[in-house]
């Protein structure tokens, strides 16, 4: 078994369970000091991970997935970023 065959159930249920997840700007976003760049960080790599991954599979609809994902944690990314600016 080739390991993009393995990779792909992977990520197919990585990126389901984390699209289930409850929001982390809200779960994370509220917490003081350090808290807010700690959860940053953890989205930029998230996002990171999964742009990694759709670069190295072939099935479209799981690309598609990962994209979709990398590009919500993008957008939590700026929510958190932008409540601290205007604060």
């Amino acid at each position: 078994m080739s390991s993009r065959h393995r990779v792909r159930p992977a990520a197919l249920n990585w990126v389901l369970a984390a699209s289930q997840a409850p929001c982390l700007s809200e779960q994370f976003g509220a917490v003081e000091g350090g808290g807010r760049l700690n959860t940053i960080q953890y989205l930029e790599d998230q996002a990171a991970r999964a742009e990694r991954l759709a670069k190295r599979i072939t099935d479209t609809l799981t690309i598609e997935r990962l994209q979709a994902f990398a590009d919500e944690r993008r957008r939590e990314i700026e929510v958190i970023a932008g409540k601290y600016r205007r604060a």
